[in-house]
């Protein structure tokens, strides 16, 4: 790990919570491309008070336009990653199904220029900027 991990007085590592889903519209998962030029799912962080399947419903309505349902949870991970301002991170990832467009695919987000795609399955899944840990909760979808 690159940075000093916090801890709570107990030593407990104290991780930011991050919101992800796997959207499928038109037979293709959507993808993120981040401003560490990775691809990722989209998806968030919930705001004070707000449940996980709230927020990433909020998030992919932002971010893709889309009004979508939080299926279900189908990964939770603790990833501790070589990159950004957090050296470690939960990561709850929800299968969402979509429901209907809203709005337009966001260009501009929180970190600058946005950029959105979509793939097939076998297609992300061979994404050598795709972290590991969204092609674990993609290959969960089963």
């Amino acid at each position: 790990m690159t940075e000093k991990l916090t801890t709570d007085s107990w030593g407990n590592p104290l991780m930011p919570l991050s919101i992800k889903a796997v959207v499928i519209e038109d037979n293709k998962i959507w993808l993120r491309k981040n401003e560490y030029d990775r691809w990722e799912l989209p998806g968030g962080r919930p705001e004070k008070g707000e449940q996980p399947e709230r927020a990433i419903v909020r998030e992919i309505a932002e971010e893709l336009g889309l009004e979508i349902l939080a299926d279900k949870i189908i990964d939770v991970y603790i990833w501790e990653k070589d990159f950004g301002s957090n050296p470690i991170i939960c990561i709850v990832t929800f299968a969402c199904s979509v429901v209907g467009r809203v709005a337009d695919v966001e260009h501009m987000g929180e970190a600058g220029e946005a950029k959105f795609e979509q793939f097939s399955a076998v297609e992300a899944l061979s994404l050598a900027t795709l972290p590991d840990v969204y092609k674990r909760a993609i290959k969960r979808l089963g």
